[in-house]
């Protein structure tokens, strides 16, 4: 394990490594979560399509909470977005009101540039409503009584702890899946970076003196690359409890071990593309540019730094191709409850770990 001891010192002792592995997403993940504190700026727009008293409701509820901006389209939503006007936009169909009497959920449709800030406290406050109303039709018995016996439920001082709590809630989550991309990009940044390390070894010739002394490049490769591991599990832990810190959410040990597991296999993703890059590369100058180049759009395509429901659909289905998109969508299943999600994107993940590992081994071998 001599390998594993040495390059694992190098990437502890290099300084520049340290801003990735904690002090960069610790003040991401603080700046995040300074900006979630600043509820009286948000800025909704709402389209009213129902124009009934249930649509009136939420609407007063969510002025209760925001800034109403008025907005006579649906096709002013994307540009008003972009453009700051609004930080979060609802729409409340025709129809609402009487799916709600007949005890059925309809389907509100929202949009948000940035869901850590704005979408999850409003979506609770819109869910809230509705599971509300929906649970109050179908205790009753007539139709009638429906509108006052939401008007008890709102002027009840339990709903309104409840729907406290309800918002609470969601804002960390938020704040926790946001943390998570921050750190992914951290995760991706840190372990391909280092491995130009391989590249400045072929460069100093050092590859070509171990093997005098009875190494072989592939004991070589393993032993390096179980350094990386060993260093990605240690700063995955110490993101996942810097997140759950700065954004005050309660992750259940089985669901953290899930995002952990999840995070890990991501990790031998970036630990495998890093390889790719070092097995094509000539020097360690043209690895650092390659990886530039691939790393930093990959986060943006992968929704690492936003929402990826800002982007083109066609964008959207194209950063399907990347393991950031997937990394993401495992962390959300995961704290969603949502197995097949998780499984799907375990899967994928080890898909292109296998495929960048397949790729590396015939560049080595045509270098």
């Amino acid at each position: 394990m001599t390998i594993f001891k040495y390059n694992f010192k190098r990437i502890i002792q290099n300084k520049g490594n340290w801003l990735l592995l904690i002090l960069l997403p610790a003040v991401l993940m603080g700046i995040l979560f300074s900006q979630t504190l600043v509820s009286n700026t948000y800025k909704v727009a709402i389209i009213d399509e129902d124009l009934s008293q249930a649509s009136r409701d939420l609407t007063d509820l969510i002025d209760n909470e925001a800034k109403l901006v008025e907005i006579e389209d649906v096709d002013e939503i994307k540009d008003g977005l972009l453009d700051r006007k609004f930080d979060y936009a609802v729409i409340f169909p025709e129809g609402l009101e009487d799916k709600l009497k007949a005890a059925e959920t309809p389907e509100v449709i929202d949009y948000s540039l940035e869901e850590s800030n704005v979408a999850g406290p409003m979506r609770a406050i819109v869910n809230s409503y509705l599971s509300s109303a929906v649970q109050i039709a179908g205790a009753i018995t007539n139709p009638d009584n429906f509108d006052q016996a939401m008007k008890d439920y709102l002027t009840s001082p339990f709903s309104g702890k409840m729907a406290d709590i309800t918002e609470t809630d969601v804002l960390a989550k938020s704040t926790f899946q946001m943390s998570l991309g921050i750190a992914a990009m951290c995760i991706l940044l840190l372990l391909t970076f280092s491995t130009t390390i391989i590249v400045k070894d072929k460069e100093s010739s050092f590859l070509a003196r171990i093997e005098v002394t009875g190494t072989s490049r592939l004991q070589y490769q393993i032993e390096t690359n179980f350094a990386y591991f060993t260093i990605a599990l240690i700063q995955i832990g110490l993101l996942l409890t810097l997140a759950q810190t700065i954004s005050k959410y309660q992750v259940a040990v089985a669901m953290l071990g899930k995002i952990f597991i999840i995070f890990a296999l991501f990790a031998l993703a970036a630990i495998s593309l890093g390889g790719l890059v070092a097995s094509f590369s000539s020097n360690s100058r043209q690895s650092t540019a390659i990886i530039s180049l691939i790393t930093i759009p990959m986060s943006m395509l992968g929704g690492l730094l936003w929402d990826q429901a800002i982007m083109p659909d066609w964008l959207q289905k194209f950063s399907l191709a990347v393991p950031t998109t997937w990394i993401m969508k495992g962390a959300e299943g995961a704290l969603n409850l949502n197995n097949d999600l998780y499984i799907k994107s375990l899967l994928i993940l080890l898909g292109f770990t296998i495929a960048f590992t397949l790729l590396s081994l015939l560049g080595s071998k045509e270098k």
